[in-house]
């Protein structure tokens, strides 16, 4: 098969030819090119196996893929692909019908050959929704511990949502970006590869890297950064798999039964233990077949195993030391966690129990509860949770407890708690059922409320009186705007000028609107602002009423339903009072068919508003610019008081379109 995209590490192996690609220490290279030779020799007296590495070597090798830069799963090393998954491959590659060539390279380029066909699987690739849609997965290949990396100065991250804020390391593609993209609020910085994420961070140009567990503690040796330390809870545990594509079935079906076969015969497990960690041996005599033809071979392989032995000493000494180390770092990490667990719950304001849900004793109580019944912590000991409450709050008690021994979640509000002094303060006791040395127990966590509920009730009597005296000040502002609008009325009535009563009930109609509005806004649950439909229909009625006009005017409505601010509808009602008592007083004279019609439109931030009347229509010569009429003139300045535009259509009677955008307009 070609090479594809840019040059990658690659190996060849056939069943026939398992030797190849096996890479061994350096010191024993020199004996098994000997080997080697003496195996090509022995193989070439064998007719039989020579013709069937013949036909075999004629079949195309399968092309399986791994990512280059995933030390020590799968890496590039001299040109040669190595690591955990390619011994697993090598392995599974001996019992398969067709040879198998291994290429470590850019992982999203082996990606691609695979999806084109150009390759047929890839190596160590975890499933996820998005794969299964053009992948089909192996069985199970390594367990992916994925686990948060920081200094070893750094304190408080146990989770990933720990991470929020920090600027956070890891690959463009695969589980752990994922992860971090569900979590606001932290920093995903993409490496171009682990290596160089750890030189980041041991730069302190991130503050934590995502890796696989193995991966990252081979880098760290490999590389020797120090000052780094793995928070050990796994962010996320994943079976990694090998993958081929979509319906590639009869290939899917012989990986599985090579990787079944290595499991069973103990082949993988061999090989895991050879990598455990930064452990890596390379065992080759093992993997050569028992010969037995010439003294030469007998030589070598004794040779062979006396050189494996003292690596296995050296190897399993290194392996202890570093295991003494490791619980040595991990003792010191859990009394440093008790110590700061043990500080927080010492100091925080919240008081903290664990009581035996058997006896009723408690177990543990923290300082900040002993401070809020007033008592020694030793005295709280011999108390019993139903005795720091009053008579009368048994049943709660007792249906809290029954909750929580049926896995319910449980909140006690506003309990009653007795201290020492027989004083009683309130409570909201968050609780919870854990088991604590084999024996079920109950969480409870205190907040004593006593004060904010003190702070709560003075807060209600002052809502409370403020809305009297707020009643109290719309009825006398209603009373005296009736008071004005009657004045002008009864003014407007005993006038024998005909202009002077005009003028005074074009007064008492601005009134009116203006005291329709704030009827309105009072009368609804919000002062600030109310719907078109509940405001506009009334207030044309009231117009209208004022002059109650003979023949009658017919009114045709059609509003949307939407809200407007007071500041809006204010100028409003002036216009739309200016608008139809124009009408009343000049549009129908001599005319039966009196009609007058309200339009009000929402589309988007904007509202249109719409007054008609099929009269006379409005005078070319009257306009809003050059109008003596003070109700024109009052119409001009209140648009430009909202910021919006007045259109004035004068055919078929007189049309006025009034536009403005109202940004907190609510549908």
């Amino acid at each position: 098969m070609k090479n594809h995209g840019k040059t990658a590490s690659r190996e060849t192996i056939n069943p026939q030819n398992d030797w190849q690609g096996t890479l061994v220490p350096p010191c024993t290279r020199t004996c098994i090119k000997l080997l080697v030779f003496a195996l090509m020799v022995f193989a070439a007296a064998g007719p039989g196996s020579a013709q069937s590495y013949r036909s075999r070597a004629n079949v195309p090798p399968l092309l399986f893929m791994g990512n280059e830069a995933l030390p020590p799963m799968i890496y590039s090393r001299n040109g040669e692909p190595v690591g955990v998954v390619v011994d697993l491959a090598r392995a599974m590659a001996k019992r398969m019908d067709r040879p198998v060539e291994i290429r470590a390279m850019n992982w999203a380029e082996a990606q691609r050959l695979v999806l084109e066909g150009q390759a047929d699987a890839l190596l160590q690739i975890n499933e996820s929704p998005e794969r299964l849609a053009y992948l089909d997965f192996s069985g199970s290949l390594l367990m992916s511990e994925f686990c948060i990396f920081i200094p070893t100065d750094s304190h408080g991250i146990v989770s990933i949502q720990d991470l929020r804020g920090l600027r956070v390391g890891v690959e463009g593609k695969g589980l752990p970006i994922q992860l971090l993209k569900e979590e606001s609020g932290v920093l995903i910085e993409v490496i171009p590869d682990f290596i160089s994420g750890f030189n980041m961070l041991a730069a302190g140009t991130i503050d934590a890297v995502v890796a696989d567990r193995r991966v990252g503690m081979y880098i760290l040796a490999e590389q020797r950064i120090e000052g780094m330390r793995i928070v050990e809870v796994p962010v996320s545990m994943s079976l990694s798999a090998i993958a081929v594509r979509k319906g590639n079935t009869e290939l899917l079906t012989e990986i599985n039964s090579a990787l079944e076969s290595i499991k069973q015969d103990g082949t993988y497990d061999a090989i895991l233990e050879s990598w455990r960690s930064k452990e890596v041996v390379f065992r080759t005599f093992e993997q050569l077949n028992r010969m037995e033809r010439s003294t030469i071979s007998a030589i070598i392989t004794a040779l062979a195993v006396s050189l494996l032995a003292i690596s296995g000493q050296f190897v399993t000494i290194r392996r202890q030391r570093r295991t003494e180390g490791y619980l040595r770092d991990s003792e010191e990490q859990i009394k440093k966690s008790e110590q700061r667990l043990r500080v927080v719950m010492e100091t925080m304001p919240k008081g903290v129990v664990v009581a035996d849900a058997e006896t009723l004793r408690f177990v543990f109580v923290n300082g900040s509860f002993a401070r809020m019944l007033g008592y020694d912590r030793d005295e709280v000991y011999n108390l019993s949770p139903v005795e720091i409450h009053p008579p009368g709050e048994g049943p709660r008690i007792a249906e809290n407890s029954a909750r929580l021994l049926r896995g319910e979640p449980g909140l006690v509000s506003e309990i009653q708690v007795i201290r020492k002094d027989h004083s009683i303060f309130l409570a909201n006791i968050e609780t919870s059922l854990l088991e604590l040395d084999g024996r079920p127990c109950f969480l409870g966590v205190f907040s004593d409320i006593t004060e904010r509920k003190l702070y709560e009730e003075k807060i209600a009597a002052l809502l409370h009186e403020k809305e009297l005296l707020l009643k109290e000040t719309h009825h006398r502002v209603k009373n005296n705007m009736n008071t004005v609008y009657s004045l002008l009325s009864l003014q407007a009535q005993a006038q024998k000028d005909k202009g002077m009563q005009s003028i005074l009930l074009d007064a008492a109609g601005r009134v009116q609107g203006m005291r329709l509005l704030y009827d309105k806004l009072y009368l609804s649950d919000n002062f600030h602002e109310l719907g078109v439909r509940t405001f506009f229909p009334p207030l044309v009625e009231e117009i209208l009423g004022v002059f109650s006009p003979d023949p009658p005017i017919a009114a045709n409505l059609d509003l949307d339903d939407f809200v407007l601010s007071s500041k809006i509808l204010s100028p409003l009602a002036i216009i739309i009072n200016e608008l139809v008592t124009n009408s009343v007083k000049y549009a129908f004279d001599g005319r039966s068919d009196r009609r007058v019609s309200l339009l009000a439109k929402m589309s988007g931030s904007s509202v249109t508003i719409v007054y008609a009347d099929n009269g006379t229509g409005l005078p070319e010569s009257v306009n809003l610019e050059t109008s003596s009429g003070f109700g024109m003139q009052l119409v001009g300045m209140l648009v430009q008081q909202i910021d919006g535009t007045i259109d004035i259509d004068r055919q078929g009677g007189t049309k006025y379109t009034i536009t403005v955008v109202v940004p907190t307009v609510k549908g």
